[in-house]
């Protein structure tokens, strides 16, 4: 990950673990302490080789008690990473390859196999119809499709009319995508050709306005 995805998952992690500032606040005091910018630099150093939608993946496992929240913030990091790393390979066996025009494709175009879906945090779309939404809170539901199935038990299912999904991006285009949901726009993945298998996939979507022609087809 980058350092702008880096601070996107550090925002979506103290969402999820909301003591990690007032845990940062009391380690940067006295005299001989680490900075802010050092013990960040040191997290990042230990997650920018994992891809941003994994990490924010695994922290959604530790905080909703599929996996094992580790004794201390300074272990998040390693254990985010710990945790991506295993669900990648575990994903590829569960999910056998889909070709595509002689490559290998997602199975699912919405969460590209992954099970997840990105949202606005309800409370951040309420903010958005009052006028006054500040900061982006993303959350996490399970997808439709049979890669979700595991985590239903932890997150409810997405709903296309109740849930503003958020790809992967810069700050303004979450709030183009909630401004654009709140006007009665939806997103759909873009065509098969693009949605060949390929190392830190971003997620990608092109808009539409017809709200009746949400996924059918995810599940196939």
């Amino acid at each position: 990950m980058t350092h702008e995805e880096f601070q996107e998952w550090l925002v979506f992690h103290k969402s999820c673990f909301t003591g990690i500032d007032a845990w940062l606040e009391k380690v940067i005091r006295g005299e001989n302490a680490p900075s802010l910018k050092a013990i960040l630099g040191r997290w990042f150093d230990v997650l920018k080789d994992v891809p941003l939608r994994d990490a924010k993946n695994a922290t959604m496992k530790i905080h909703s008690g599929e996996a094992a929240e580790p004794k201390g913030y300074d272990r998040h990091p390693s254990a985010v990473r710990a945790i991506a790393g295993k669900n990648r390979p575990r994903r590829c066996a569960e999910l056998p390859p889909r070709i595509v025009d002689g490559e290998y494709a997602y199975r699912c175009p919405w969460c590209e196999d992954e099970g997840w879906r990105f949202i606005a945090h309800p409370d951040s779309l309420r903010d958005a119809r009052e006028g006054k939404l500040e900061v982006i809170v993303e959350a996490m539901v399970a997808c439709i499709c049979k890669a979700g199935d595991p985590f239903r038990v932890h997150a409810g299912t997405f709903d296309p009319q109740r849930d503003c999904e958020l790809s992967v991006g810069i700050e303004a285009d979450k709030r183009r995508q909630i401004k654009d949901f709140l006007a009665g726009k939806r997103v759909k993945p873009q065509a098969a050709n693009d949605r060949t298998v390929k190392r830190n996939p971003p997620r990608r979507f092109a808009e539409f306005e017809d709200v009746g022609a949400m996924p059918g087809e995810a599940a196939r």
